[in-house]
């Protein structure tokens, strides 16, 4: 349900775009599609939330912390926090570490998700 709930969600928030292709494009270090990614965030509500955020993690692990934190900065602010939320959901509530990803790895976004009211 996650997955098709996301990208149903997308449809209706970003007509024309192609969810599943933003999103491997930004795997691949794509800076213009992270733009698409990040807006979506703040679109999403229920099931596409949690599928969001996990794929936001997913983004942040494969691209790394630099690069993924140097796109975030550069978006509009509605994306960025709807992003941050989403973000801070995953890595500080629904799987923190130890079995989550360890922050320490991640020090620019972390400190964006510090930064910003939560």
């Amino acid at each position: 349900m996650g997955v098709r709930e996301t990208a149903s969600v997308a449809k209706r928030c970003l007509p024309g775009v192609d969810y599943p292709a933003v999103v491997r494009r930004c795997l691949a270090r794509d800076q213009e599609s992270f733009r698409d990614l990040f807006a979506l965030s703040a679109c999403t509500d229920a099931a596409a939330s949690e599928m969001q955020s996990a794929i936001l993690a997913i983004v942040l692990k494969q691209v790394g912390d630099d690069f993924f934190a140097a796109q975030l900065t550069k978006t509009a602010k509605a994306a960025r926090d709807g992003t941050i939320n989403l973000l801070r959901f995953e890595l500080l509530e629904q799987t923190p570490p130890p079995y989550g990803m360890n922050l320490k790895d991640y020090p620019k976004t972390t400190r964006l998700l510090k930064q910003s009211k939560g």
